[in-house]
């Protein structure tokens, strides 16, 4: 009779996780015509599970949330005294193999886990019930520390077969949204990168016109500045010339008394003379204009007669 029962409650255990324990041993006790007269659940205590004490599926969600593959080869190399040559997959697997048993990379690994999660088990050291634990885990798996809940919550004393199945098939679900996430995250880097490429292109471009543009300006300011510089020394060869002219003169003006006067003078007849120019140039256009007109009153007398 104990061996039926005892393997009835086995079938029962295995075939509904996420009934509590009373039912579960009530049907088994079903099962075999036995009759549950009490039952008095089991106290789990408050100590934490341990890494190879958590189900063999719980094992590679653990790893692979809350172990960065960079860490997860620190502690391996550790342990091992050497370098692992495993890529990372390799790595992952050899890993959730080690975590079935107290092996000392399991070891490694669960001192590993508490340290990088000391802060959620801190907090979820707080619920002192399944169901505060999964209000818990419900906020956590909010916020921004998905693999310190995850942890908190699977090792703790609270945690059922039943929320323990809840929080792995959330994970599992949000390791697909996240890899949704991350193959369009991964479409628009590559379209901001072949973006970023275009533009760099365009860049190299632009700088190069306008290095061209800026040689082509230096070379024009060179020549302007030669020309300023020609232009000045021309100027200053003028005014010297002047000066000297000036100075010619005014020695000439000493040196012969009334020059200035006749100068003056010479140059009032030339205007004088230019001015009588002018006048007789008017004086013929008069005479012109009045030889057309005697011209015109004789044409006018002439039509007069004849008719």
């Amino acid at each position: 009779m104990n061996d039926a029962i005892h393997g009835s409650l086995h079938d029962a255990l295995a075939g509904d996780a996420d009934s509590d324990l009373e039912s579960t041993v009530r049907r088994a006790a079903a099962c075999c015509g036995a009759t549950v007269l009490s039952f008095t659940p089991p106290d789990p205590g408050s100590r934490r599970r341990r890494l190879w004490e958590l189900d063999g599926h719980a094992h590679c969600p653990v790893v692979g949330v809350c172990l960065p593959i960079s860490a997860l080869r620190r502690v391996v190399d550790k342990v091992l005294g050497g370098q692992a040559v495993a890529d990372d997959y390799e790595l992952h697997c050899g890993a959730i193999t080690e975590c079935k048993r107290r092996s000392p990379i399991a070891e490694a690994m669960q001192k590993e886990l508490d340290r990088r999660c000391a802060p959620a088990l801190r907090q979820a050291a707080s619920a002192k019930t399944t169901e505060a634990l999964g209000e818990w885990w419900r906020q956590a798996s909010h916020g921004n520390d998905v693999p310190g809940a995850l942890w908190a919550t699977l090792t703790h004393a609270r945690c059922t077969p039943g929320l323990e199945h809840q929080v792995l098939g959330e994970v599992h679900m949000l390791q697909h949204q996240l890899g949704s996430a991350r193959r369009l995250d991964q479409g628009r880097f590559d379209a901001m990168l072949q973006e970023t490429t275009t533009l760099r292109h365009e860049l190299a471009a632009l700088q190069q016109r306008h290095q061209r543009h800026t040689a082509e300006q230096a070379r024009l300011n060179e020549r302007l500045q030669e020309q300023l510089m020609r232009a000045r020394a021309d100027l200053i060869g003028r005014d010297t010339v002047i000066a000297g002219l000036r100075d010619e003169l005014a020695a000439l003006e000493a040196s012969v008394p009334g020059l200035k006067s006749r100068i003056e003078l010479s140059r009032h007849g030339q205007r004088q003379n230019e001015r009588l120019v002018d006048l007789e140039r008017a004086l013929m256009q008069s005479q012109q204009e009045a030889e057309r007109q005697r011209r015109r009153a004789d044409e006018a007398t002439a039509t007069l007669d004849t008719n």
